[in-house]
């Protein structure tokens, strides 16, 4: 779950703006030819697919300071689970709260 959370997916500017750099240092881009890499297939045990999709479902499901993560907003996953009518399980949602805080630790990590 971390590495997911981690990685940062390229976009084409990012791709563009890499390519830039290189340029600008003489590097020739084929120098670094891309190998197209088979996409990682994470598996996910049948148990904790309901909580991932509702995890991946609530649009503003952590709350914020500025640039610091405070965690999981707990009335918008209660508001969700109300108007979506979403039967809620406690097991769920203590997985729910696992989720959160390991995105909030790992947003808020200073690298």
């Amino acid at each position: 779950m971390r590495a997911a959370i981690q990685r940062r997916p390229a976009t084409a500017k990012d791709d563009q703006d890499w390519q830039d750099e290189l340029a600008s240092w003489g590097i020739e881009s084929d120098t670094f030819a891309k190998v197209e890499a088979e996409p990682e297939v994470i598996t996910v045990w049948d148990e904790h697919q309901n909580v991932l999709e509702w995890w991946l479902d609530i649009p503003a499901f952590l709350r914020w300071n500025g640039s610091v993560c405070l965690g999981m907003d707990a009335s918008q996953v209660r508001a969700d689970a109300e108007l979506s009518g979403r039967t809620v399980d406690t097991d769920d949602y203590r997985k729910l709260k696992l989720i959160a805080q390991t995105m909030t630790e790992e947003l808020n990590r200073r690298d």
